[in-house]
């Protein structure tokens, strides 16, 4: 048996201040399942489930969950967040912790970059244009390392198909090439 209660606004109000006192400090904290939908904080991920972002962008859940004091998952996202590879440590909320989440981003850094002699120049390439966008610090040695790929890369076309220098070819064109 459904019973209605009909209350006019002040009697509201007035319930309310009952139960929530007005001097204490209020702390709203936003614990999220994998069905809890992203605001604000989502970025371009608004409006998306936590589910469907830790199975298509895990480091934007990481990335809250490191920066955001009122914003915490319930340990079975976390849980899933460390089967992921992850490096999520307990976050004493409200709080955050930055630190963790730049610790692991100059983890996977350094891992590209140890191996950056290996990598094509395709790699290189969109790693510069990457951080070019997002106007982070480009180290000067993957430059050095791209001009060096380059190099390579055109002296061993060189060889293979026995190419003349491009001076070399408009000489011979134009009968000036001496022997």
């Amino acid at each position: 048996m459904k019973r209605t209660i009909r209350l006019t606004e002040s009697e509201l109000i007035k319930i309310v201040k009952k139960v929530i006192k007005e001097n204490e400090p209020k702390v709203m904290l936003r614990k999220m399942t994998k069905k809890s939908v992203l605001g604000d904080e989502g970025g371009i991920y608004r409006n998306w489930t936590v589910q469907k972002l830790l199975d298509n962008a895990p480091k934007k859940v990481f990335q809250i969950y490191t920066n955001y004091e009122k914003i915490t998952f319930v340990d079975e996202v976390l849980d899933e967040l460390k089967e992921k590879g992850f490096p999520v440590k307990p976050i004493q909320k409200p709080g955050v912790d930055k630190e963790q989440y730049r610790e692991y981003m100059e983890k996977g850094s350094a891992k590209f970059y140890s191996n950056l002699e290996s990598k094509s120049i395709e790699d290189i390439q969109k790693l510069l244009r990457a951080k070019g966008i997002n106007k982070q610090f480009i180290d000067p040695n993957i430059y050095r390392i791209l001009d060096k790929k380059r190099q390579e890369a055109d002296d061993s076309y060189r060889l293979n198909k026995n190419v003349e220098r491009k001076f070399v070819m408009a000489s011979k064109n134009h009968d000036k090439f001496r022997k």
